[in-house]
C-alpha cells in the first residue's frame, strides 16, 4: 500500500465523499474536511491522487517514495 498515514496538501475545491466515491474504490487519504483525496480500486491497479506534490518546495519523502512504487 502506497499510502501510510498520509497528510497532503489540497489547492482545490473539488470533493469526493464516501457517498459519491465510485463502486469498488477505496479510500486512501482524506482532507481535514473529511472530503476523500486518495484512493484505490479494489481489482485494478488504479489509484487516484487529488493533491499537489509539485507545489511543495520541496518534495516529501513519502510522496518520492510512493511516486517511485507508482511509475517504477
Amino acid at each position: 500500500e502506497y499510502f501510510d498515514g498520509l497528510e497532503v496538501n489540497s489547492f482545490h475545491h473539488f470533493k469526493i465523499s464516501e457517498k459519491t466515491l465510485g463502486k469498488h474504490l477505496t479510500p486512501l487519504a482524506y482532507a481535514e474536511d473529511v472530503s476523500i483525496e486518495a484512493f484505490q480500486h479494489d481489482t485494478y491497479l488504479w489509484v487516484g491522487i487529488m493533491w499537489h506534490p509539485e507545489r511543495e518546495s520541496l518534495f516529501s519523502t513519502q510522496d518520492v517514495r510512493r511516486l517511485k512504487n507508482l511509475f517504477g
